[in-house]
Order: C-alpha cells, then sequence, then structure tokens
C-alpha cells in the first residue's frame, strides 16, 4: 500500500491533488494513503517519529521552509521515498536534481502530469514490493522482503540479515547470497558485508552511512567499486531531466 505525503500551503492545491489521487488509485483498485501538511515543518514532525512515505509530493514554493530545503531534510532522513516536486515556476529545476528528484510537474499541467507521474511510480513500487530473498532448508521456509533488508554480514558459519524487522540467521556463504540477490541493489563493501544501496543515506571517505543509522567501514579493495554503484544506481532513481518539458 503506497503511503503518500503532500506538502503545499495552499488549500486549493492540497485538495486537488488529493481528488487525483484519490481517482487514480480508485480507478485501478489500489488501496493508499495519503498525509496532507500545510506546511514543511508538520511533516518533518512526523518523520522525526520515524513515519516515513513512498512518494512525496512537495510544493516548491512555500513560507518558512521551502520545498527544496524540505527535500535536503527529507533526503537525510528518508533516502527510499520519491520525491516529486510541484511548481509554478520551472526556474527551480536545475536546483531540485541535487536531491534526486524523481519528477518535476508544473501547476499549469497539474491534472495529466500527475496521473502519468502516478502510473510510473506505481509500477516501481509494485516491483520493488514483490523482490525477496527465499530461505528453503528442510525445516524452514521464508521470505525477506529485499526493501526490507539492510545489510548481510557474516559471523562464523552463519550470515545474519540485519533487516527492518530485526536480525535473521541463515546458515549459507554471503558468495551464494550474492548470487541469489538482486546485484544492482546489493553491493560487497567488505569480503563479510553485503549493503543494500537503497538504504545508503551518504558515503564520506570510506565510511558508509545507512538509514537505521549503522555506519560501515568499506574495505580499500571494494572502494571505487562501491562508489560506481551508488553513483549509478542514484542516477538511475531519478528521472531524466528532459522529461519535464513534456
Amino acid at each position: 500500500m503506497p503511503r503518500i505525503a503532500i506538502v503545499d500551503d495552499q488549500e486549493e492545491y492540497l485538495e486537488e491533488i488529493c481528488n487525483l489521487i484519490e481517482k487514480f488509485y480508485f480507478k485501478n483498485g489500489i488501496p493508499y494513503v495519503v498525509n496532507t501538511f500545510s506546511n514543511a515543518q508538520l511533516l518533518l514532525y512526523e518523520m522525526e517519529e520515524k513515519l516515513y512515505f513512498d512518494i512525496y509530493l512537495l510544493d516548491i514554493e512555500m513560507p518558512g521552509i521551502n520545498g527544496l530545503s524540505l527535500a535536503e531534510k527529507i533526503r537525510s532522513m528518508d533516502d527510499a521515498g520519491y520525491i516529486v516536486f510541484i511548481t509554478s515556476h520551472l526556474k527551480f529545476l536545475i536546483n531540485g536534481y541535487d536531491y534526486f528528484a524523481y519528477q518535476f510537474i508544473p501547476k499549469n499541467n497539474l491534472k495529466k502530469k500527475l496521473i502519468s507521474t502516478l502510473e510510473s511510480l506505481q509500477k516501481r513500487l509494485d516491483i520493488e514490493g514483490e523482490k525477496f530473498y527465499q530461505i528453503c532448508t528442510n525445516h524452514r521456509y521464508e521470505k525477506i522482503l529485499y526493501k526490507d533488508i539492510y545489510y548481510v554480514y557474516k559471523d562464523e558459519k552463519y550470515a545474519i540479515f540485519v533487516t527492518q524487522n530485526g536480525n535473521i540467521p541463515i546458515r549459507e556463504t554471503l558468495k551464494n547470497i550474492y548470487k541469489d540477490l538482486e546485484q544492482k541493489e546489493f553491493i560487497f563493501i567488505d569480503r563479510g558485508y553485503i549493503v543494500n544501496v537503497v538504504h545508503i543515506m551518504s558515503l564520506y571517505k570510506n565510511t558508509i552511512y545507512l538509514r537505521n543509522s549503522k555506519n560501515l567501514k568499506i574495505s580499500r579493495t571494494y572502494t571505487e567499486e562501491v562508489k560506481k554503484r551508488i553513483h549509478t544506481y542514484w542516477k538511475e532513481h531519478t528521472t531524466n531531466g528532459r522529461d519535464i518539458h513534456t
């Protein structure tokens, strides 16, 4: 079920966006949750309580904390959600891509552009929600959603999945686990660690910082490859700037 946050200081736009979202999800028979916020700080209060969203629809021009500043704060807490800017002025577009925005929607083309954006986002969310690692043994069948995995590390004869729901041990080699994982999303940062790129918040020198507040050291052997993979993944998960004029 997609969770959507809308932040706009103008009531008429909040209502219009909500109506368009309702029509889209009702037509497609998809359950959803929408939270509306009349200013950026109200959303940040929720996020400080660990309430994150799949999609953030942000007005850029707002009093106090504007949409671009809000996007920066969102990215410091949540690197997985999709940010969509809604604006009356396209002059803000270049700066917006600093925060890995998925799309920009001009307010004068709100209906057409929002619907097409929701369609493409829902396809991505469906794919992300379906991916999982499967554990099959004589006594155990279990699946671990990719999006829930922070990282996997070696502990003697076991591999430990560190997830949003706790740690899950499995008697398997990291090499075999890596073969079974979607390798665009998972990378070795050390012989004993596999990390989910989705949850990497930042990289500084030889350390990566994860969404769960954990930081892990990158082995010198893997440093350049890790940088390349992170850059590639982030780049692929932003929309091409040329699309904003269609």
